[in-house]
């Protein structure tokens, strides 16, 4: 079992400087440390340390690590990611190398079973052309470098292969169990150390070949045969290597793709967005246009009415006459009388003749003598001249009471607010056309996209060419397997048959283990991670779990039916990926410590608890760098049993000065 004491990162990503965590003594029955962190602070700045302490950075091998690239999609060799680029800032921390600084490096210090080991990743020359990358290993004594160092990290602390199932980010977790049931069955074989199966099958191989040559009965044929095996031999080492070289460019490529879409998904949400919001603004400003235009149109009205209301003088004589002529005749009303007495007059004859109980000659002259007096009457009355008609006089009137209800100040003001508003939307129209965050932001996205296609033109060429280059070196081994065999016929193996036969028994026994193996292992996969899913999600609607002979897992509903593992939630997904890697760790056999960034990220708090209670409790020493909204005060109720230790990163303003320090859980809750 493996135990870290203790984790130093010197000016790498956002650690400024010497930064020490201590883990201290391993705790029975405490295993889980936690390093608090803000959302930028430092905590993926932590994990890919980590992770670049046991990969390198490729700069030998002159390849970035498949695990890596993601880091940087648009860095092309292994100096651009360490240096950076004009997209992407390198693994060196920023402060440190504008102040020149010279210590860049990573060290992981523990214990291996009862041995002290110490492993540090040093970067030198960071500010020349010749930036050189050393690995030193020191197990109790004994002390490794550079390439021995790094196979004997691969065999006694942490295989490649191993790193991202034990060091790994939770928001990515999911990409990483997508690529892992991919490729399951080679990942399987590499893990779970069948490989030296197939080692000890090429060992079987070359010795009988060894054997036939021996009983070439003429020097010629011995050596046509010895050197086509060696052929032989070559071309199967360089279909090897193409074949990894294809899959590779085929990853890269996939990888690549999966960029673009992203980065062109990130492009066309701007320019979706920045159109919605255009769009909104528009309407806001076609609406307060209109509201305008009605709050003038109100105004006009208003003023129409109101405009003498300033003369006192006047509206007061106005009120004054309009009194008066309601309280006396008028000379005008009389005139009127006068023209329509005729008509009154034979009205009321032809009333009294249709009424014979009141018609009567002595009435009729009543009647008629008092409508003739009626304008003498009123002629007598105290009769008023005035200017003003009788329709310009009510009209006045209305007007005068529509006054009483016009509130001119409101209008005023209310034109004034959306003139004001009118002129804000108006300004961020302008704005949202010019937004140089967004604007540059849309370059940068063009830009990488480009970039990106440039890359994908090149990783298409490159693996057309080593499809062709593997066809090639196919054919060139199927004609020295032709002339083999034509010289298999010229030897004689009747003194060798036994042994021969013997060697053929024994690689097809360990043929035949290896496959049993294979489907022993697969079933035992199966049943692990299927339990372990069903420790971290009980009510789930998966309830089986299939994994056929490429290892291509299959999920089932309780009615048999499959299950599509991509229309599964994140949290379905994220949980899948946990209970591979749990059981890939078990069926390994490895006691590694487990290193989690944003553990629980897309957990709801249900199974945020069931994840602690199982999956970290385990007797392997658990590193998490979680927010304070992650594990809270409910998630670190049900962790406290475990937790051994607490940390809490903090960082400047500029992101660039990270620091780890020992904490209180009230100093982070």
């Amino acid at each position: 079992m493996m135990f870290i004491q203790k984790i130093i990162i010197c000016n790498i990503f956002a650690y400024y400087g010497r930064v020490e965590v201590n883990f201290g003594e391993k705790i029975e029955g405490k295993n889980l440390y936690c390093i608090y962190g803000n959302n930028g602070f430092g905590k993926t700045s932590f994990i890919n340390a980590c992770k670049i302490l046991f990969l390198g950075t490729g700069l030998k091998e002159g390849n970035i690590p498949h695990s890596l690239k993601h880091l940087a999609p648009s860095a092309t060799s292994p100096k651009k990611f360490i240096k950076g680029n004009e997209h992407y800032r390198g693994i060196l921390n920023t402060n440190a190398c504008d102040e020149n600084k010279e210590d860049f490096y990573i060290i992981f210090e523990g214990f291996l079973q009862d041995k002290k080991f110490r492993v540090q990743r040093t970067w030198e020359g960071v500010h020349t052309q010749e930036i050189n990358e050393t690995l030193e290993l020191k197990i109790d004594n004994q002390s490794y470098y550079n390439e021995e160092a790094q196979e004997k990290l691969n065999i006694c602390l942490l295989p490649t292969n191993f790193v991202d199932f034990f060091f790994f980010n939770g928001e990515e977790i999911g990409e990483i169990s997508e690529n892992i049931r991919k490729g399951l069955r080679d990942k399987i074989e590499e893990i779970l150390k069948i490989k030296p199966l197939d080692i000890i099958l090429r060992e079987i191989e070359k010795y009988k070949r060894e054997l036939k040559e021996k009983q070439a009965d003429d020097d010629k044929t011995r050596l046509d045969y010895k050197i086509k095996n060696r052929e032989l031999e070559s071309l199967n080492e360089k279909i090897e290597h193409y074949k990894k070289l294809y899959k590779e460019k085929s990853d890269d490529l996939e990888n690549n793709k999966q960029h673009i879409s992203q980065k062109t998904y990130e492009h066309q949400k701007i320019i979706a967005d920045d159109d919605k919001e255009m769009q909104k603004l528009y309407d806001e400003k076609n609406k307060l246009e209109i509201e305008l235009e009605e709050h003038k149109e109100k105004l006009s009205d208003s003023l129409k009415n109101i405009i003498f209301m300033s003369n006192k003088s006047l509206t007061n004589t106005l009120k004054q006459e309009l009194h008066t002529l309601k309280s006396h005749s008028r000379k005008e009303d009389i005139e009127v009388f006068n023209r329509l007495l005729p008509e009154i007059k034979e009205i009321t004859q032809t009333y009294l003749q249709e009424n014979p109980e009141i018609n009567s000659q002595e009435i009729n002259y009543v009647m008629m003598n008092a409508l003739e007096n009626i304008p003498k009457a009123l002629a007598t009355k105290n009769t008023y001249h005035s200017k003003i008609s009788n329709a310009n006089a009510l009209m006045l009137e209305r007007a005068f009471i529509r006054l009483e209800y016009i509130n001119l100040y409101q209008d005023i003001n209310e034109m004034k607010e959306c003139k004001i508003a009118l002129k804000d939307t108006k300004t961020e129209i302008e704005e949202l056309k010019i937004d140089d965050y967004k604007q540059e932001r849309k370059q940068n996205l063009e830009r990488e996209i480009k970039q990106l296609r440039d890359e994908q033109n090149e990783l298409e060429h490159q693996k057309r060419e080593s499809e062709n280059d593997l066809k090639q070196v196919i054919e060139q081994k199927k004609e020295i397997e032709r002339e083999i065999y034509h010289l298999n016929q010229k030897i004689n193996t009747e003194r060798i048959d036994n042994e021969l036969h013997f060697l053929q028994e024994l690689e097809q026994s360990i043929k035949n283990y290896r496959e049993k193996l294979i489907i022993k292992l697969r079933f035992e996969l199966r049943d692990k991670i299927l339990k372990k899913y069903k420790n971290l999600l009980p009510n789930d609607n998966i309830k089986d779990l299939v994994i056929d002979e490429n290892f291509e897992i299959a999920l089932k509903n309780d009615k048999d039916g499959l299950v599509i593992i991509e229309s599964q939630s994140s949290g379905q997904k994220q949980i899948l990926a946990i209970a591979i890697f749990w059981a890939l760790s078990e069926l390994s056999k490895a006691q590694i410590p487990l290193i989690i960034d944003t553990p629980l990220g897309r957990i709801d708090g249900q199974n945020r608890v069931r994840i602690i209670q199982n999956y970290y409790a385990q007797n392997l020493q658990t590193i998490i760098l979680p927010t304070d909204t992650e594990v809270s005060k409910r998630e670190y109720e049900y962790a406290k049993s475990h937790i051994a230790r607490l940390y809490k990163i903090e960082n400047s303003d500029d992101r660039g000065h990270a620091r780890i320090n020992n904490a209180m859980i009230d100093e982070i809750l």
